[in-house]
């Protein structure tokens, strides 16, 4: 069953990445952009493009949140980020319009202010200062093997622990989906709905845009 969401109802963000989701060449049928509304379907059946999972997370949840945590429920915050990879310019640009922001993003900056933002250094992440600096993410790694971080980020605050997992799943994304899946990660990993509205409620609104962008910037790692 779908429902109608008119865009007086959306604030301008959401708006600008429904209509560049109507420009996307990546197929989906969850969403139906018009010129003044969009219908969403909720149907777990929906189709649409790997690429498009994200943007389609952030979207759905942005014009129904108790919808969207029902429709994404399994799929997972490090899942989600993960598809990173994924993104052409569109769909980054959806991102921004989420985020608020117009213009080119850089990765290794990005990334930087975030390891800044949640105090990742040392507490998550081994970082190479000046390699980043540099605009080197390579500089920038796990303190353990992934396989060993969840024990390392239990006992990290909901926010900060949330941050770790965004780097990890954009580090190295098939390791980070492997070792916190399951329900007894459910705190480090929630479903990605859940995930997004938790670093927003305990980070604000500033951090849910820096993550935006950060994964919009994503240039490979």
């Amino acid at each position: 069953m779908g429902s109608v969401a008119h865009f007086t109802d959306l604030r301008s963000g959401v708006v600008d990445a429904l209509r560049l989701l109507a420009e996307s060449t990546a197929g989906q049928s969850i969403i139906r952009v018009g010129a003044a509304a969009c219908e969403v379907e909720w149907d777990p059946g929906a189709r649409h493009h790997p690429a498009l999972l994200l943007p389609l997370v952030l979207l759905t949840a942005a014009i129904d949140e108790g919808a969207a945590r029902a429709r994404w429920q399994g799929v997972g915050f490090a899942h989600s980020v993960g598809t990173a990879h994924r993104l052409d310019t569109v769909e980054k640009g959806m991102l921004l319009a989420l985020a608020g922001r117009d213009g080119a993003v850089d990765f290794a900056a990005e990334l930087a202010a975030w390891i800044d933002r949640f105090g990742l250094d040392g507490a998550a992440l081994e970082v190479d200062r000046g390699r980043l600096d540099r605009g080197d993410q390579y500089g920038v790694r796990p303190v353990r093997p992934t396989r060993d971080m969840p024990g390392v980020l239990k006992t990290l605050p909901a926010a900060q622990r949330l941050a770790a997992v965004a780097v990890l799943a954009l580090y190295n994304d098939t390791d980070a989906e492997a070792v916190f899946k399951g329900k007894r990660h459910a705190a480090a990993n929630p479903p990605a709905v859940e995930g997004f509205a938790a670093l927003r409620r305990e980070a604000g609104e500033a951090a849910h845009a820096h993550l935006l962008r950060l994964i919009a910037a994503y240039r490979g790692w």
